[in-house]
Order: structure tokens, then sequence, then C-alpha cells
């Protein structure tokens, strides 16, 4: 295993050398060599993802009667098994082995998640089929995925001084999930600057492309509530609201505002600004995008 391993690293470089025009050098073996040496260093560390992960899946779902079941047969463990070994791989540079990997772990389960993803402990998707997980994605531990879930780029074709795309971690342009998400099914969340606080939730067939604020809770029809740092059940029971849906009555947004907290028991939030303005020019585009095709906003 090790010696065609070396083999095919060797391959690969020889290969990526080649379409550059650069020579290869006398001593490719000793430098692949040194490369997997890296890797089977960190197979212990690999071996101890892998079991949290299986236990993740183990805890998340209730149609799982045994962790060897999850081991054995579910798609959530090749793709992501596959994906750890390979980012190893992507950090060490070895040109076009990790890619290949993960292709053909998205062939076999349907789950695609890029080489270059960071990924942390205890991370479950639940069936699978459809998850797309960008390159510079960062996904942190305890995370929960469902299918059909994108972690994807936002106008990514950021250009460089010769005008060509930034490619790779050069360009930041897939999200953050910080600790303890779960995002459900078919929710797109897209962006380099698009970052989901820990212990929060995001809805089905949600559409976002701005940070959320730990302990929030995002739905389809706009909403996002953050409980404060204490978490749900903790002391501080202040809430941060953004996109809130209000309930119905008259004397305006505020007015509902102010019905929405009194009925929470709520503190008013401290003025945002920077938020408002924000706010203002996105519900801006929305009907003007309305108005465009003779639909009246919600």
């Amino acid at each position: 295993m090790e010696t065609l391993l070396a083999e095919q690293i060797c391959c690969a470089v020889r290969f990526d050398l080649r379409r550059r025009g650069q020579p290869t050098p006398a001593n490719i073996e000793d430098c692949a060599g040194k490369q997997l040496e890296e890797l089977f260093s960190q197979l212990p560390e690999l071996s101890r993802l892998l079991a949290s992960d299986i236990e993740a899946a183990f805890h998340n779902d209730p149609a799982a009667p045994s962790p060897e079941e999850i081991l054995l047969s579910y798609p959530c463990t090749e793709a992501i098994s596959v994906q750890r070994l390979a980012h190893r791989l992507y950090l060490l540079e070895v040109p076009f082995i990790p890619r290949m990997m993960t292709e053909v772990a998205h062939n076999h389960t349907g789950i695609d998640i890029h080489p270059g993803a960071a990924i942390g402990e205890s991370f479950f998707i639940d069936h699978g089929t459809g998850v797309v997980i960008g390159e510079t994605a960062t996904i942190g531990h305890k995370v929960t995925l469902y299918h059909g879930v994108t972690l994807g780029a936002f106008n990514p074709l950021i250009k460089d001084e010769t005008g060509e795309p930034r490619r790779g971690q050069t360009n930041k342009r897939h999200p953050d999930l910080e600790d303890h998400v779960t995002v459900y099914p078919n929710a797109t969340i897209l962006g380099g600057d698009t970052r989901i606080g820990h212990h929060s939730i995001v809805g089905g067939n949600v559409w976002l492309t701005h940070s959320v604020a730990p302990y929030s809770k995002v739905t389809l029809n706009g909403s996002a509530q953050a409980e404060g740092s204490q978490g749900p059940r903790g002391g501080d029971r202040r809430t941060w609201l953004a996109h809130q849906h209000l309930p119905r009555g008259g004397g305006g947004r505020e007015a509902g505002l102010d019905r929405l907290r009194r009925r929470r028991g709520i503190e008013p939030p401290t003025p945002n600004p920077a938020w408002d303005e924000r706010r203002g020019a996105t519900q801006g585009r929305f009907r003007a995008r309305h108005a465009a095709g003779n639909q009246p906003p919600r």
C-alpha cells in the first residue's frame, strides 16, 4: 500500500510539472516519501475523527440500530471518510489525487465535499443526497446537515491584477458554520463572508447570504431569531431580532416589534444603524425585483 501510494503521488506530481512546463526534480521519490510519512503520522487523528462522526450519526439518527450499520451502510460514512483523508493530501499540496478521491465518493454517494473544506469532529450528514460543500467552507464541531444542503459561493469571480479569477484558498468564497449548527434539507448558504453562529438552526429551503448570530433560528419566511450568549436556557434572555416575522396589528413595524417584545418578555435591542441600512437596501432590492416581475412583495 505504501509503495502504491508513493507511486501515485509521484505520477501526479510529474503530470502537474509537465502541464506547467517545468522539469521533474531528481528527488521526486524522496519528496513523495516525505509527504507519505506525514500522511501516515496523521492516521491516528483521522481514526479518532471518523469514530466521532459515527458516534454523531448514531446519536442523531433514531433510525440507526447500531454504530456498525452506520459504518457499513451510511453514505455519509464513505463521503466524510474519503474527504478527511483527501483533505490531508490537499494540505500537503498533492495535486489531482485529493479531488479525484472526493469525486469518486461523490459518484458513489451523491455527496459532493471539496477536499479543501475544513471539517471539525462529530460531523453528520443525514441522508446526504445533493449535499454540496465548497473548497473554502469551514465546519465546526458537532454540525449536522440534511440532504440537499449547499454551502456554496456567492459572486465568486474575484479577479487578480492579470484579470484571472483568484483560485483556491486565496479566494474565500464559501461560508463558515460554527459548532453545534444544524441545517435542514435544501437550505442554501452562500458567500465567504457568511458565518452561521454556534448553536444555530437553519430551516429547510432557506436562501441565506448574510451572517447570523449564535443561537439563531432562521426560517423560510425570512425570520432570524437568536438568544443571548447563555443560550435558550441560560440566564440572559435578551434577544436579538432581525427580519422577525411580526404579529398582525396596526401601528407599523416598530409598533409590531414592541408588541412582539412584550409578548416574549424581551428588552428592546441596542440600535444598530449599520444593520438598519443593510436591511433597508435588501428590502429595496427585493421590492425592485418583484416590481419588475409585476408581482407584489409579500
